[in-house]
């Protein structure tokens, strides 16, 4: 008869309480730490270089730029463009505003201001409950020293809306100081 062997211990690593899956783990954990420590390494090195790089483009002498290769040549409708922009932002905003606020009453209501920088004109549409307000607000407006002229262009009475508003549309001319600005 053979002789058997007999062991009533278990096994060393399941006496430690580690099994397979744990060993695994480690194991991954392992190359995921080296694999780390790699990806360090290599953002290090690129940090460098850029500094390197930062430190060689900053010693260069600066070089004026070459004005000539850089400009553009604007097309005529372009410059009329942008001139016309120019002064529409240069119209006299407040001095408009504050005049038609002043002419205003608690009984008129602007829906739009439209101007138009080239004529020194300003198109109001508004809405009244009735036409003796609107000539008031008219009149208001002829007596403000900002404007040249006023004039009514259009009106009616709005049918659809149950209130039946009058609703008009005037045309101001401000005036022009002798600088150029109204």
């Amino acid at each position: 008869m053979k002789s058997l062997a007999i062991s009533f211990s278990e096994p060393l690593l399941r006496r430690l309480g580690v099994t397979w899956v744990a060993l695994a783990f480690t194991l991954a954990g392992g190359v995921w730490t080296g694999y780390s420590v790699w990806q360090v390494a290599a953002l290090r090195a690129d940090v460098a270089r850029n500094k390197s790089d930062l430190s060689r483009v900053l010693e260069r002498p600066m070089r004026p730029a070459d004005d000539s290769a850089t400009a553009t040549q604007l097309a005529p409708a372009q410059i009329a463009a942008a001139n016309r922009a120019i002064r529409q932002l240069n119209l006299p905003w407040r001095d408009v505003f504050d005049a038609l606020e002043e002419a205003a009453s608690k009984e008129v209501s602007v829906v739009s201001i439209e101007p138009e920088a080239q004529n020194h004109t300003v198109r109001v549409s508004s809405e009244v409950a009735n036409a003796d307000d609107m000539v008031g607000f008219i009149r208001r407006l002829k007596q403000q020293p900002q404007f040249e002229a006023v004039s009514l262009r259009a009106h009616r009475v709005e049918e659809r809306d149950p209130n039946h508003p009058l609703r008009f549309t005037i045309e101001v001319v401000w005036r022009a100081s002798a600088e150029g600005r109204p």
